[in-house]
């Protein structure tokens, strides 16, 4: 299955950023803060038959949401939402916070360096935890490329049996750009090998700069095996 995120037409109005991505052919669309809200089109979209997930600080009402007390808590309505998780550790602490997070069935998302789970100790914490995790190959990357995931870590990662959503875009394994993908790009042949019915691939391009006809070549690559 391969969902198309809304931040792949961020800062768009909602309404024709999803009409756009719809067009292109994928299996459905992840809601994704960023673009402005379009009234009606929660309704609108309840009409059409296509998959929807919601990530993070999502709303239909305002370009975007808090989604975590300082206790690690959630703000928002966690069913049929990937999270990123806080940018520091809850006042309770991290052990807890994950339990918290595996018992209740959040799905949170692996980080680049400037959060909690973005370094070896706290996903291997998270994997114990039984957590469900988002894994964005761009993410991998950064983390692989700065020394805080080893390769033996990264293995650990892409075997992991709890892998809720896959999430790709490509960089440079410095900077989170959501370029455009390739073949070739980090970790998209594993995230096509890994998808199924049940695992969506999650594209986070940003395709503000391709005409339409490379929009479509860019999903029929990571749609052929």
């Amino acid at each position: 299955m391969l969902l198309l995120a809304t931040s792949c037409l961020q800062g768009e109005p909602l309404a024709r950023a999803c009409l756009t991505l719809l067009a292109l052919g994928g299996d459905g669309l992840q809601l994704c803060p960023g673009n402005l809200p379009s009234p009606g089109l929660e309704a609108l979209l309840s009409r059409v038959q296509t998959t929807l997930r919601l990530h993070h600080g999502f709303t239909w009402d305002a370009r975007v949401a808090p989604v975590w007390e300082v206790d690690g808590a959630p703000l928002l309505p966690m069913a049929g939402r990937s999270v990123h998780p806080p940018q520091t550790t809850p006042t309770g602490g991290l052990e807890a916070w994950l339990a918290r997070a595996a018992r209740e069935g959040w799905v949170v998302e692996l980080m680049p360096p400037g959060w909690i789970l973005s370094d070896e100790g706290s996903i291997d914490a998270a994997m114990a935890a039984g957590l469900r995790l988002a894994v964005d190959v761009s993410h991998l990357h950064i983390l692989r490329a700065s020394g805080r995931l080893s390769e033996a870590g990264e293995r650990r990662v892409m075997d992991y049996a709890h892998i809720a959503e896959l999430h790709v875009s490509d960089n440079d394994g410095r900077l989170d750009l959501h370029r455009p993908t390739s073949r070739e790009s980090y970790g998209v042949g594993w995230a096509r090998e890994r998808a199924d019915a049940e695992t969506p691939m999650i594209l986070e391009s940003y395709l503000h700069g391709l005409n339409n006809d490379a929009r479509k070549t860019l999903l029929e690559r990571l749609q052929t095996p």
